[in-house]
């Protein structure tokens, strides 16, 4: 059946020749191809269904869409079968898949909306597929394995070879554990609901409502709060890789420095911010699915200057609270007290040791290594960009230390109390910051 599902992927249904054989050393005859489509078109629709939920999407795609009878079939079982193939692809990730899939045309014209459904997602979580409707699961999937599975192989290449590269060693395998896989998938989606809940679309109209600046960081603090600190970090993470590819799309498309493009005042289309902050916030703004569009289908450069020209009309909070504190001392409390049991109370400086790989609630090693098998809620500014620009939170405890990442990891926190603000050392409150090496 494998050698079946090989050739089917690379020729389709299709007559094969003698000559075939001789330079295809999988190849079925004609009569073997169509033999295995006969048993398959056999079978009783129970086991068919099995077997379509057990396939690879490209497998799938291609048997369906190589035999009418069995299009015929998924077309009835669609729902079923694409929800069994994101159950597998998102363990444990199912309520976050729907919020995004339901937060993907959230109108962010109202704070308190933004609030409330982040509540009610929180409270009235949809962990099974099967609540969704058939749309809803189509959408999800092509999301999925047309975004999600093309970055996340795009980011784990772009980081490890940044941490070849800071390590001077050959760049390691690109190919993810089932826990690395899970940390930077879960980390797209959380990035994904951020960029949705968390940017507004503006408006000429003066009765368009607008955001408060207060209110606007406690939805961001509402955001981040809910979420463990490194995998607040898993996130920030995200949005460096983000941030790299913006601002190579913005030197390319002639954004980043072109004059035709930059107004008299000297502003980005009128946006009063800097061109560090201006990339931030068109990532912010669109999320990985435009990221994705313009990495992966738009093949000129005028239709991604008509997206980014088109990101004059937004503002978020998103991106800026990436590059400034997140958490310590009362968001620290008022996270603890509104998302842990109160027997599970964390102080600062609790032993929090590695407990594996396996478990994927708990911090990942460099985490840990980081601070010293204590509990820390440190994120964002506090935490070296150069950390973040090869994952450090993303990896699995093998890697870290067969790369000498957790060599690197001491080398760049003692860089950045060297060359960095030592005012935000107080919140450590005597703990030793510096890291030895030995």
């Amino acid at each position: 059946m494998s050698r079946f599902f090989s050739i089917l992927r690379r020729h389709g249904k299709k007559i094969f020749t003698a000559e075939d054989s001789v330079h295809d050393p999988a190849f079925l005859s004609h009569n073997e191809f169509h033999h295995e489509f006969s048993r398959i078109e056999g079978l009783p629709t129970e086991i068919q269904l099995q077997i379509f939920c057990m396939l690879e999407p490209d497998d799938l795609k291609s048997l369906v869409y190589a035999s009418h009878t069995l299009h015929q079939q998924y077309s009835v079982q669609r729902k079923f079968i694409l929800g069994q193939l994101l159950q597998i692809a998102l363990p444990g990730l199912a309520s976050t898949a729907i919020a995004v899939n339901q937060s993907m045309n959230f109108d962010g014209g109202s704070v308190p909306a933004a609030m409330q459904f982040l509540d009610n997602q929180r409270t009235t979580q949809l962990d099974s597929l099967t609540e969704c409707t058939e749309d809803q699961i189509v959408l999800m999937a092509i999301f999925h394995w047309h975004c999600i599975v093309p970055l996340r192989r795009s980011y784990t290449e772009w980081a490890l070879s940044n941490l070849a590269d800071k390590c001077r060693t050959p760049r390691s395998d690109f190919t993810l554990s089932a826990s690395e896989e899970l940390r930077i998938t879960r980390a797209m989606y959380r990035y994904q609901l951020g960029c949705n809940l968390l940017s507004q679309q503006q408006s000429s109209d003066p009765s368009w409502p607008t955001w408060p600046d207060s209110m606007e960081g406690v939805l961001a603090d509402k955001f981040f709060l809910y979420y463990m600190p490194w995998e607040v970090e898993e996130m920030i993470c995200i949005h460096r890789f983000a941030c790299a590819f913006y601002d190579v799309v913005l030197l390319e498309t002639g954004l980043r420095q072109g004059p035709s493009h930059r107004s008299v005042d000297g502003t980005f289309f009128g946006i009063e911010v800097s061109q560090r902050a201006y990339h931030d916030t068109i990532v912010a703004c669109t999320g990985l699915d435009v990221m994705a569009k313009i990495r992966y289908r738009i093949k000129n450069n005028k239709p991604v200057v008509d997206i980014l020209r088109n990101l004059q009309t937004y503002r978020t909070t998103f991106s800026c609270a990436f590059e400034n504190p997140i958490g310590h001392d009362a968001s620290t409390t008022a996270w603890m007290t509104s998302h842990i049991k109160p027997e599970c109370l964390l102080e600062l400086r609790t032993p929090f040791p590695f407990t594996g790989d396996a478990d994927s609630d708990g911090p990942p090693f460099a985490w840990t290594v980081l601070w010293r098998d204590t509990y820390s809620d440190m994120t964002g500014y506090y935490i070296p960009n150069t950390l973040k620009d090869w994952g450090y939170v993303m990896w699995d405890a093998r890697r870290i230390k067969e790369t000498g990442a957790d060599e690197l990891l001491k080398k760049q926190w003692n860089m950045r109390l060297i060359h960095g603000n030592y005012a935000w050392a107080e919140f450590f409150d005597g703990y030793p910051v510096r890291m030895s090496t030995d």
